[in-house]
């Protein structure tokens, strides 16, 4: 079983990475791993150059990439061509997550990225979103499957609708850390009562 997320940057008024993942998105996953790639792994100036020079695919030339590694007309491929997609461009792959943070950062001259940012519009599978914002410079946490609609000006608004998805509504904000004064995992992981689900993958 998945706890399907999204991990998302922005800078410049636009997001530059916008990452689906199946696995472990709960913020002792996904969550603490964000945090850890801001505390510990993270060049700032290196990451905000790849930032800027890395741009979303366009959906025929990823289509197209897949085309390659055997996808059919219908876009179904086996576990082989699968695994060896994910093996040349783990950047497309389902089960990178948060690891897109050091891909990127490694890649100064940037690279092609797919947005999957209209997930928060999926109010019953998409369960968390864990966005590094550098122009209000905060690590900010959204939890999905609230009843409520988000208001405008809230993040997320323009995906939620007025019904919501089976009457699930886009992520909420839970809670929101300057990048110039983290959190420790600790203190972290006390700011989500479901913090220590259990483990999905």
């Amino acid at each position: 079983m998945g706890t399907r997320n999204l991990v998302a940057v922005q800078i410049d008024g636009q997001y530059k990475i916008a990452q689906y993942g199946q696995w472990d998105g709960y913020p002792s996953g996904k969550g603490l791993e964000v945090l850890e790639f801001l505390r510990e792994r993270m060049n700032e100036e290196a990451f905000v150059k790849a930032l800027r020079n890395s741009s979303f695919i366009a959906p025929e030339k990823l289509n197209n990439l897949w085309r390659q590694y055997g996808a059919d007309e219908n876009g179904w491929v086996t576990l082989e061509q699968s695994d060896a997609m994910k093996r040349d461009h783990p950047e497309f792959s389902r089960d990178t997550g948060a690891k897109i943070l050091d891909i990127v950062q490694g890649c100064p001259e940037g690279m092609e990225l797919n947005d999957s940012i209209s997930f928060a519009a999926d109010g019953l599978f998409c369960e968390w979103i864990w966005v590094i914002d550098f122009d209000k410079r905060t690590y900010e946490c959204y939890e999905g499957g609230g009843s409520e609609r988000l208001r405008p000006g809230e993040r997320f608004y323009e995906f939620d609708s007025e019904d919501g998805d089976m009457g699930y509504h886009s992520p909420h904000l839970v809670a929101a850390f300057p990048l110039d004064d983290l959190p420790d995992e600790e203190t972290f992981l006390e700011n989500f009562k479901d913090g220590e689900e259990e483990e999905d993958g």
